[in-house]
């Protein structure tokens, strides 16, 4: 694992199968907010389900990933883990450094996911304009 994590380091990896979204042009959701958005999204009709999926199931939306975050993440328990939020066509919203890091750990393991019941141009399109939505970069600087 350790010759993977310096070939991250090296360079920030850009994701095969993504929607090749930049992360400047992802909406960033903070934590404390996720609630009263996912509520918005019930709000307005959206069905929201919380389940569990293998982490290989799942797709990137954004096309590059910041490789000192995804090594952060490696080493957080499963109990403090933060749940995905994730289009119905399996594409994620926000969460792609957790997930790259479970599927470093385990392809096969399961995520806890708010599986949204929109496909993910539409998640997204709400998403860039929820009130509380920024933006940053790769290294996590608000645009």
């Amino acid at each position: 694992m350790n010759d993977f994590f310096e070939f991250l380091i090296e360079r920030v990896q850009n994701l095969h199968g993504s929607l090749g979204i930049s992360r400047k042009d992802m909406p960033q959701i903070k934590e404390v907010d996720i609630p009263h958005f996912l509520k918005r999204l019930q709000m307005d009709g959206i069905s929201i389900v919380d389940i569990e999926l293998p982490v290989n199931k799942l797709k990137p939306t954004q096309k590059e990933l910041n490789p000192d975050r995804v090594k952060e993440k490696v080493n957080i328990s499963p109990k403090d883990r933060k749940p995905l939020i994730v289009s119905n066509d399996y594409f994620i919203l926000d969460g792609h450094h957790q997930w790259m890091a479970m599927r470093i750990q385990d392809p096969y393991q399961l995520a806890s996911i708010h599986l949204v019941d929109v496909k993910m141009d539409e998640l997204l399109r709400i998403a860039r304009t929820y009130e509380r939505t920024t933006f940053k970069n790769i290294n996590g600087e608000v645009e």
